[in-house]
């Protein structure tokens, strides 16, 4: 051990550096909202712990910012916008906290305006900010009248300019909840470059091809087999995979309990799970199983279940 190098902390620089008065009160306030009794003073205690936490030097200060936000978040209390574009920029240590405080007080026309800022900033941040960006809007069910299709069509025009594979495959998870099929190919035929090169970005293009077979199935069976031929094998093992789901008879317990578990209500349906759902049920195979009416409900999310035919 190199004693010179140990730092020896006295118990008041522990207490100020762990951020000990300051995790209690958080210890107290968590509990007191799992047993929904959270008053006003908590309230403010929270907006005080958090502003401090901001520019505090202690050593622990971030993990507190992140644990307000989160709880923030669940009492569902709202930081000021140009706050959370600050910190989304300027801090990425909390650049992926930021973005769960946003996916779990869900879409609302404001926070769509914001959210369309923060990803316009992302272009010009690293993929783990494109990324953020990506897991917000697939955790929102964002609402399918005049506004929310301007947001989306905002959203995509924005995604699409993100560079690189991984910025490729931050735009394509987005495209695939919410562009029309015609968007979706034309994306698609647009970064061919990108995909064909990596096995990765690949893979990614093949499981979003459910969302075309009801518009262009010739060009889905197009993109399967050719990717059957392309010596790629996790790529095959994808493209193989799809093939095997459409010969399925039906769905067995295991499978329907994948798909329609009894405990995610409130929870955001993972696109990965609707894509490959989508293309049960195109094969009929769920036909058996559960109405369309019954998937609609599971699935939740308005752009999924109008996607569900489309």
């Amino acid at each position: 051990m190199n004693l010179a190098k140990t730092q020896i902390l006295s118990s008041m620089e522990v207490r100020h550096h762990f951020c000990f008065a300051q995790n209690v009160t958080l210890d107290k306030i968590d509990l007191r909202l799992k047993k929904g009794r959270v008053t006003v003073q908590d309230c403010a205690e929270l907006d005080e712990i958090f502003a401090a936490s901001l520019s505090s030097p202690a050593k622990n200060a971030d993990k507190v910012t992140k644990r307000t936000l989160r709880i923030l978040a669940s009492l569902n209390l709202e930081l000021p916008s140009p706050l959370i574009r600050r910190l989304f920029v300027e801090s990425a240590e909390l650049r992926e906290n930021v973005a769960g405080h946003l996916a779990k007080l869900g879409y609302s026309y404001a926070r769509g305006r914001l959210l369309l800022k923060i990803a316009t900033d992302a272009r010009a941040l690293d993929d783990g900010a494109r990324f953020a960006v990506k897991d917000v809007v697939l955790a929102w069910d964002v609402s399918s009248d005049a506004t929310g299709v301007d947001f989306v069509t905002a959203l995509l025009s924005c995604v699409k300019e993100y560079a690189g594979e991984v910025g490729f495959c931050t735009a394509l998870a987005v495209f695939a909840k919410f562009a029309p099929p015609n968007k979706l190919l034309s994306f698609l035929e647009s970064k061919r470059r990108i995909w064909e090169a990596s096995s990765f970005a690949h893979r990614q293009v093949i499981s979003v091809l459910p969302r075309l077979m009801n518009y262009r199935p010739y060009k889905v069976e197009r993109y399967l087999v050719d990717a059957l031929n392309c010596g790629k094998a996790d790529v095959v093992s994808v493209a193989k995979n799809l093939f095997d789901l459409a010969e399925l008879t039906g769905m067995s317990p295991e499978i329907r309990m994948a798909f329609f578990p009894t405990n995610a209500a409130g929870s955001p349906y993972p696109l990965s799970k609707f894509l490959i759902l989508k293309w049960m049920y195109h094969h009929g195979v769920t036909a058996s199983h559960q109405t369309q009416a019954d998937i609609e409900k599971q699935i939740g999310d308005r752009w999924y279940t109008s996607a569900l035919q489309a």
